[in-house]
C-alpha cells in the first residue's frame, strides 16, 4: 500500500517472509495511526499465528478496490467487500481475552457431568475427565502466569516476592 492508501500488486514472494513482516507492520502502521490500541495489536499478532481463512481462496480485485473471498463447494461462490470491512470482519473474531471459543455437548458438557455426579446410579459410560483429580502442585502460579499473564508471586506494588 502506498502513502495515499492505494495496494499494489506485487510478484510472488517467499509467504513465510510475508507474513513475518505482515505480523509486524500492519500492527504498527494501526497503532501508529491510533486505529488500533498497542494491546490489541499485540493480542492480533499472536491471533495471526493461527490462519482464520484459507488464502488460496482470498483475492484482491484491484480495478474495485475489494477483497474477494471464494466459498462454498470448490470455491463456487464468492464474495466481495471493501478492504476496511474485509479487515473488520478477520479481526471480529479475535477472542477477548480469556474468552473460552471451545463449547461441550452431550456427554462432553458440564451439565451432564455434574448429573452424573449427583446420582447415586454408577453411569455405564465412563470419561477420562472423571478420574480423580490430582492435588494440585505448588506449579499453580506458573499456571495461573501463563494463562492470565499475571504473576501473583511478585507484589503489584513492591516488586518483591
Amino acid at each position: 500500500m502506498n502513502e495515499a492508501g492505494v495496494f499494489h500488486q506485487i510478484p510472488r514472494i517467499d509467504d513465510s517472509r510475508l507474513a513475518e513482516v505482515f505480523a509486524h507492520e500492519v500492527p504498527a502502521m494501526l497503532v501508529r495511526k491510533e486505529l488500533l490500541s498497542p494491546e490489541w495489536a499485540e493480542r492480533v499478532g499472536k491471533y495471526m499465528i493461527r490462519p482464520l481463512l484459507a488464502l488460496e481462496r482470498l483475492f484482491f480485485l484491484e480495478q474495485e478496490d475489494k477483497v474477494g473471498y471464494r466459498h462454498g463447494e470448490n470455491g463456487a461462490d464468492q464474495e466481495t467487500m471493501d478492504c476496511l470491512e474485509f479487515i473488520a470482519r478477520v479481526t471480529s473474531h479475535i477472542p477477548d481475552k480469556g474468552q473460552v471459543m471451545v463449547r461441550y455437548y452431550g456427554l462432553y458438557a458440564n451439565a451432564h457431568r455434574g448429573k452424573v455426579k449427583k446420582t447415586l446410579i454408577p453411569s455405564t459410560l465412563r470419561m477420562a475427565e472423571e478420574e480423580p483429580k490430582p492435588v494440585p502442585s505448588r506449579c499453580w502460579a506458573a499456571m495461573i502466569r501463563k494463562v492470565y499473564e499475571v504473576n501473583l508471586m511478585v507484589c503489584p506494588k513492591w516488586g518483591g516476592r
